[in-house]
């Protein structure tokens, strides 16, 4: 799979709510945030574009935050 076109595939608890995706490079800088929003629980794909990164590795992390609090984290390691 190439970087310019990453599938992440989550599942996402019972307790769903507003969602964002946030991708790290390996020093753990921050290079995207996606606010995705209100979502159901259920399992999830979501394309991001990475063309205007090097290939490499790269973390994202998929917070969900519901009645304003942070209700699931996850944080998953994705290479080229």
């Amino acid at each position: 799979m190439t970087m310019a076109g990453q599938e992440y595939d989550s599942v996402l608890p019972a307790r769903a709510g507003e969602v964002d995706v946030y991708i790290y490079n390996v020093l753990g800088q921050r290079v995207l945030h996606y606010k995705i929003g209100a979502q159901r629980a259920g399992r999830y794909q979501q394309h991001i574009d990475m063309s205007p990164f090097a290939s490499g590795v790269y973390f994202y992390e998929l917070r969900v935050r519901a009645e304003r609090r942070e209700a699931f984290r996850e944080v998953r390691k994705s290479s080229s």
